[in-house]
C-alpha cells in the first residue's frame, strides 16, 4: 500500500512530472478494485503461510491442508499468464473487441490448469515440499512475466496512442504483486530450514 503511488509514478513518469507532487494519483485508494486486490493478496499470504507455520509449530498437517494453497497458487499464476498476455497484446498492437471475454476465459483456463499441475505435484510430495514448490514457481513466474512486461511497457509508453502503457502496466502490477506475495512464504521457509540446520548442529 505504501509503494502504490511511487510505483504508479515510476510506470508513468511523464504524467508525474507534468502533474507535479500536488496531483499525485492518490485517488487510486478510492477505487474498490484496488482494495479487492489488497484483500486478495492479504488472504493469499495467510493461506500460503498457514501450512509452513503449522509445520514449524509441530502441529499436524493433513495432505488436504494444501488444497487451498494449491487453489491460491493456481489463481496467481493464472494472473501472471493474463498479465503476460495483456503485455504482449499491447506490444504487438493486437486489438480485439472480445478482449474482456478472452481475458476471463484465459484466466479461468490457466487457473484450472495450474491448480491441476500443483495437485499432481502434491500427490508425490510432503505438504512442506509442496509449499516450497509453489513458492518457487510463483517467484520464478513473476520474474519471467516482468522480463516481458517491463520492456513492453517502455516500448508502449514511447508511442503516442491513447492510453498507451495501460495493459503493460497491468502486467507489471501482476508481476510485482505476485513477487511480493511469494516473498513472505519464501523467506519464512528459508528461515525455518536454516533454524532446522542449526538445531541439528547443536
Amino acid at each position: 500500500m505504501v509503494l502504490t503511488v511511487p510505483f504508479i509514478c515510476a510506470c508513468f513518469p511523464g504524467d508525474a512530472v507534468r502533474n507535479g507532487l500536488r496531483h499525485l494519483p492518490y485517488d487510486v485508494y478510492e477505487a474498490w478494485q484496488y482494495w479487492v486486490l489488497i484483500g486478495l493478496l492479504a488472504l493469499s499470504q495467510f493461506l500460503l503461510l498457514r501450512v509452513p507455520v503449522r509445520l514449524t509449530t509441530k502441529r499436524p498437517v493433513r495432505r488436504s491442508a494444501v488444497w487451498l494453497p494449491i487453489v491460491v497458487s493456481g489463481f496467481w499464476l493464472a494472473c501472471l499468464v493474463v498479465g503476460l498476455g495483456m503485455s504482449v497484446m499491447e506490444l504487438r498492437k493486437i486489438e480485439a473487441d472480445f478482449y474482456p471475454w478472452m481475458v476471463i476465459g484465459l484466466a479461468v483456463l490457466s487457473w484450472i490448469v495450474w491448480s491441476i499441475v500443483f495437485f499432481i505435484i502434491s500427490r508425490s510430495k510432503e505438504p512442506g515440499d509442496v509449499m516450497k514448490c509453489q513458492t518457487s514457481w510463483l517467484l520464478k513466474g513473476s520474474i519471467l512475466e516482468l522480463l516481458v512486461a517491463v520492456p513492453s511497457h517502455i516500448v508502449a509508453r514511447g508511442r503516442t496512442d491513447c492510453c498507451a502503457g495501460f495493459f503493460t502496466f497491468v502486467g507489471i502490477t501482476m508481476g510485482v504483486s505476485v513477487m511480493l506475495l511469494s516473498f513472505g512464504p519464501a523467506v519464512f521457509i528459508l528461515y525455518y530450514a536454516r533454524w532446522q540446520r542449526l538445531k541439528k548442529a547443536v
